[in-house]
């Protein structure tokens, strides 16, 4: 039996603009549920959140990407403790905070902000002083 391999031909029109979009669209997570300790801690600032980038100039991502979390310093890094109460999709780990994803301008929460995205720290906001 012959197969016959049929090129493949470039997605053109409305089609391949609508493949494009959703491949290139960033995917966010859902914001904390309202209400809860996240959510207390996050909503009242939002837009800081939203506008945040790390120090090489990438955006952080959404409010549904950053959590307030436990964070250390060891040695000469930060860590944050990923918990599934913060990522409801992660297992409870450290992570390792790479200095150029620490945002450069100030945490008016207080606390410390960790925003992951598919198991990767986008950004990073050590509490205010640290």
């Amino acid at each position: 039996m012959h197969t016959r391999s049929v090129p493949a031909r470039p997605l053109s029109g409305a089609a391949g603009f609508l493949t494009i979009a959703l491949l290139a669209a960033p995917a966010h997570a859902a914001p904390p549920p309202e209400g809860s300790e996240d959510w207390q801690i996050m909503h009242p600032y939002a837009e800081w959140v939203r506008t945040q980038r790390d120090r090489q100039g990438f955006w952080c991502c959404d409010i549904g990407d950053g959590r307030p979390v436990e964070a250390r310093i060891r040695g000469d890094h930060w860590e944050a403790h990923v918990t599934p109460k913060h990522f409801p999709e992660e297992q409870d780990h450290w992570v390792v905070v790479p200095e150029s994803k620490i945002t450069p301008d100030r945490n008016p929460t207080g606390v410390p902000i960790l925003w992951l995205l598919h198991g990767r720290v986008q950004c990073f906001a050590p509490p205010d002083g640290a």
